[in-house]
């Protein structure tokens, strides 16, 4: 149990810190440099009303933030149901859409390097 303690502290202390520095860093893009939209080639500056946390859920987010949202539509049946189900589930219980997302995602990569630490120890040892 205490070595399973120790694991998970080891991954989250990276998951942290690997969240904090993309966090930065992203942060500094998106309000320092201009951005060229890819459909009209429009250069856009950034804007003091920056909506941060909006700039997580692009790609295949917004497919999944509809499904949630809107159930399925034609073009998003390649989309497997778990995910926006729990979004769905989050954002029922109170916690905007978004942010819904944003932590099932983190959760779960906290969880997958937990797990692919101890599968790792399986094959190989510690120092590997």
């Amino acid at each position: 149990m205490t070595k399973n303690l120790a694991i998970f502290k080891y991954c989250l202390l990276l998951f942290l810190g690997w969240r904090v520095a993309l966090s930065f860093i992203a942060y500094f893009g998106l309000s320092t440099f201009p951005n060229i939209d890819p459909y009209s080639k429009q250069l856009f500056f950034p804007s003091p009303n920056l909506d941060y946390w909006f700039r997580w859920t692009n790609w295949d987010g917004g497919h999944f933030r509809g499904i949630a949202e809107h159930g399925y539509q034609p073009e998003q049946t390649v989309f497997f149901p778990l995910y926006p189900l729990l979004m769905k589930i989050l954002s029922l219980a109170g916690l905007e859409i978004n942010f819904s997302g944003l932590l099932i995602s983190n959760v779960s990569l906290l969880l997958a390097l937990f797990f692919l630490y101890k599968l790792t120890l399986l094959d190989f040892s510690e120092q590997v």
